[in-house]
């Protein structure tokens, strides 16, 4: 039996998308502090509500990607454990882990019968 090695997808992608909302965030508030009316500037209060803002959304992204990370990284250690899977379609995969894959999404498991994301990952045997 051959067993793959686990491998990394090199892919950035997951990092983009939080890089990208600070990115838009700032420019909308740039742009809002210079079209403000000097006579009536924007309330502390509100500033400070969406500096709050965006910090949740880069502390969310941030805890997801480090569960990511966790999930692909601990996935290699279900090689040789027996696992079952529902597809999107509802077929069912089940088999030996002979091989794991590092994605964006978390880790994708491959059997001897096919492969199973984390996501449609419904029981693990050892």
């Amino acid at each position: 039996m051959q067993v793959n090695a686990v491998s990394s997808n090199n892919d950035n992608s997951r990092y983009y998308k939080a890089d990208q909302i600070k990115d838009n965030f700032l420019k909308l508030f740039v742009a809002q502090l210079k079209s403000q009316d000097p006579t009536n500037p924007m309330d502390n209060k509100d500033l400070t509500q969406q500096l709050a803002q965006l910090s949740q959304v880069e502390n969310s992204e941030n805890i997801k990607n480090l569960t990511l990370n966790w999930l692909n990284v601990s996935g290699a250690g279900l090689i040789g454990s027996f696992v079952t899977g529902v597809k999107e379609d509802g077929s069912v995969i089940s088999g030996k882990v002979i091989g794991v894959e590092s994605s964006s999404e978390g880790p994708i498991f491959y059997t001897e019968n096919g492969s199973v994301s984390v996501k449609e990952l419904r029981n693990i045997y050892k």
